[in-house]
């Protein structure tokens, strides 16, 4: 408690993160990024904000999204062909994690006349917050016109302790929502990826980029290898590679889901020989498998050594715990 008997700022600070986390597991909340931004605003009273995702691509921002608020229609274009002179770009994206304090001060004048005060924007926090392992990040700004006063530092240290926190919690928001649409897509031992149709990534999970490299070598970050993502065009039942095995699934907002795991011995097998196994692990004899798939016993009992064989197994003991590392 503080001396005035208050809970201390570190408390509001976690608590505030915590329900962060909460809206962006609810599959109810329309827009994660409007609801943080409203729930920011109880703390720092800004006159608009923009919110940019994207990824990184070759060392340069590839920008999926620009949601903003208070901000009249053209605030992005505006800035885009302002960009190459833009200061604070670069110190953002050299230094992620940080949040900066700006003023009209900070920016050439051209910008000021023909971005700032076109768009009425005196001051400013942003900050940018980024996955390194995939390259996915959010730029997130608050905006103060000329008639409110200047932002502070207590301000940009508390937008700095949120900023981790919002690319997590966007990424598990776009999850989330996506979820309900998948049927049973998302499987255990399997890690999930939602991209464009152009490889680029939208959200991944923690172990999304090893396996690209475990297949791939280096895999770019923030972008799907270009071999995986012909193979996933051309071939819905999807990649099979020498390390992993992917799959993929179209959702309703024309993004993809893809599916990746390590391949197994259960690749080696063929579709039929892979049948026959999890027929015998059902505990199914080889005649009543032969009856359920219409084929002789003896078709069965062919199948059944050659899975063996390739798996290394020699009874169905060992067969199903073979079979349990690979749903």
């Amino acid at each position: 408690m503080s001396r005035a008997g208050q809970p201390s700022t570190h408390h509001h600070i976690t608590d505030k993160i915590a329900q962060m986390y909460r809206a962006a597991r609810d599959p109810q909340l329309a827009d994660f990024r409007s609801w943080a931004l409203a729930h920011c605003r109880k703390w720092v009273d800004f006159h608009s904000a923009s919110w940019v995702s994207g990824c990184m691509r070759e060392g340069r921002p590839i920008f999926h999204e620009v949601y903003t608020e208070g901000l009249k229609p053209g605030y992005w274009d505006r800035f885009l062909s302002l960009a190459d002179a833009d200061p604070l770009g670069p110190r953002m994206f050299a230094s992620p994690g940080d949040s900066f304090l700006t003023s009209t001060a900070d920016f050439p004048p051209a910008m000021v006349e023909q971005w700032m005060k076109v768009y009425d924007v005196a001051s400013a926090i942003s900050g940018m917050a980024a996955d390194p392992a995939t390259g996915v990040f959010s730029v997130v700004c608050w905006h103060r016109d000329a008639a409110m006063p200047a932002l502070t530092q207590s301000d940009r240290q508390l937008h700095q302790q949120l900023l981790p926190h919002w690319v997590e919690c966007l990424n598990i928001h776009r999850l989330t929502a996506a979820l309900p649409e998948l049927d049973n897509f998302a499987l255990p031992g399997h890690e999930l990826a939602l991209i464009d149709a152009s490889g680029q990534l939208h959200f991944a999970q923690n172990r999304v980029m090893q396996l690209l490299a475990k297949e791939f070598g280096e895999a770019p970050s923030g972008v799907f290898p270009a071999a995986l993502m012909l193979a996933l065009r051309s071939n819905e039942a999807g990649f099979s590679g020498s390390q992993i095995v992917a799959t993929r699934k179209l959702t309703a907002l024309g993004l993809w889901f893809v599916r990746l795991r390590e391949k197994s011995c259960l690749d080696t097998l063929t579709p039929r020989e892979l049948e026959i196994c999890g027929l015998l692990c059902k505990g199914m004899t080889v005649k009543s498998a032969a009856r359920q798939i219409s084929v002789a016993p003896s078709t069965v009992d062919n199948l059944r050594s050659l899975a063996y064989r390739k798996l290394g197994v020699r009874n169905r003991t060992e067969l199903a715990r073979v079979m349990a590392t690979v749903v």
